[in-house]
């Protein structure tokens, strides 16, 4: 998906991979370890098995002794929660441990320990087992001594708490673009990127999240020959400038086509055409094809412009695709 690779391009950038840690993780390791030294694990340190299988990032970092500590973050962007998440990373872990014993970087008796890390961009909360035990029939007693005690943590972009925006957070400014669902939203998070993203060092990471806005974000709602004309935007600062704009645009091509069709079936049905085509697009921004199919189907039975914006309404307020039907139902 265009959307993961998107995001692992951005979080192959050290500063965003470090505020991730110290603004969302803030675990007692982190105080003994030297985050000046995060650097991606290479390929050379992985087998062709490893390789094959492991798609998402590692990183390497020094504790205050000079050992190492890995940590390992696998990306969700799905819609749905992944019930045995615990075993898929147990398995990369393990993966992780196999290649370092064969490339010879294990120069003692012991392994290095190593963080499983979840970055979750689901809208669901995270339900799924933290601990593989929990994924384990434990019906027979006497089992627990072989039980895997194995853990990992979750990142959830929806529903982590926002950071104050003094500490100039990378992630947290990434993951309030990410979470942005109206204009509002979207022009607050890309100021606050424009912000911690300022000077020359911050280049090739401005251009990175520039191109996930226009690939992930606007690409979910702008229509297809709107996106051709975004070829030339090259920065953030110029995404805000146009926001406004494509959005009146496609506005007002909405109630276009809607007056199009009014003049043949009448002004007021023309009119709520109109609405509904906006609606649609808005459910497919902020919930996905499914939602927006759903209620283009259910748009076709409302003509009345006040129902219309009350739907318009709870699009902006339900937390939920299935929470938006189910009123849009009831209306």
């Amino acid at each position: 998906m265009i959307q993961d690779a998107s995001a692992k391009l951005m979080l192959s950038f050290t500063i965003v991979f470090k505020d991730l840690l110290r603004g969302f993780v803030n675990e007692a390791w982190l105080e003994h370890v030297d985050l000046s030294s995060v650097e991606p694990l290479s390929t050379e340190y992985t087998n062709d098995r490893y390789v094959r299988r492991l798609s998402d990032m590692v990183w390497k970092l020094r504790k205050r002794d000079g050992s190492a500590l890995y940590v390992v973050v696998m990306m969700e962007f799905q819609s749905t929660v992944e019930h045995f998440m615990a075993e898929r990373m147990n398995m990369y872990v393990g993966l992780l441990f196999d290649s370092l014993v064969r490339s010879g970087h294990i120069k003692g008796r012991k392994l290095p320990q190593v963080v499983p890390l979840v970055l979750y961009g689901g809208e669901r909360a995270w339900n799924a087992p933290l601990e593989l035990a929990e994924l384990i029939d434990d019906r027979l007693p006497g089992m627990e001594r072989y039980a895997n005690r194995f853990s990992y943590r979750v990142v959830s972009i929806h529903h982590c708490r926002e950071l104050d925006p003094e500490r100039r957070n990378v992630a947290d400014a990434w993951f309030r673009a990410f979470r942005a669902k109206d204009y509002e939203g979207a022009d607050a998070a890309l100021q606050q990127l424009i912000v911690v993203l300022e000077g020359p060092e911050h280049d090739r990471l401005r251009a990175a999240i520039t191109k996930w806005l226009l690939e992930v974000v606007l690409a979910a709602y702008l229509p297809e020959e709107e996106l051709s004309q975004l070829q030339g935007v090259r920065g953030l600062a110029e995404v805000k400038e146009n926001m406004v704009k494509w959005s009146d645009k496609a506005m007002a091509k909405g109630e276009a086509r809607g007056e199009a069709r009014g003049e043949a079936r009448g002004e007021a049905r023309g009119e709520a055409k109109g609405q509904r085509q906006i609606l649609v697009r808005l459910a497919q921004a902020r919930f996905g094809a499914g939602t927006a199919a759903a209620l283009s189907d259910q748009l076709e039975r409302v003509s009345s412009s006040e129902k219309l914006g009350a739907i318009g309404e709870w699009l902006l307020t339900c937390a939920s695709g299935e929470a938006l039907l189910a009123k849009v139902r009831q209306a």
